[in-house]
């Protein structure tokens, strides 16, 4: 689902960073929304459905931080925004 040129990693144990590449915010915007949604659809194990939330922060290079602490710092508060406004969403970073 990440095109190229873009990164995926993992930050801790449930903490993940993307890296989308040459992309805008309102790109983003929707890429986070697709993902929500992917993420939130059930899932089959064993006969049971599991369902799972994601929250998502979305912040923008240069313009939101020009440095990779600050940015991820900025994105970090913004997760956990939507983690407050009730998960299954994501929150942009304000400038």
């Amino acid at each position: 689902m990440i095109r190229e040129p873009g990164i995926a990693v993992q930050l801790g144990g449930d903490e993940f960073a993307l890296a989308l590449m040459h992309t805008d915010m309102d790109d983003a915007a929707v890429f986070a929304e697709k993902l929500v949604e992917l993420i939130a659809a059930p899932y089959r194990i064993a006969e049971r459905a599991i369902t799972i939330s994601v929250s998502i922060g979305l912040a923008g290079y240069p313009v939101t931080a020009a440095e990779i602490d600050t940015l991820l710092g900025k994105v970090d508060r913004a997760m956990y925004d939507a983690k407050k406004s009730g998960k299954r969403c994501y929150c942009i970073s304000g400038q």
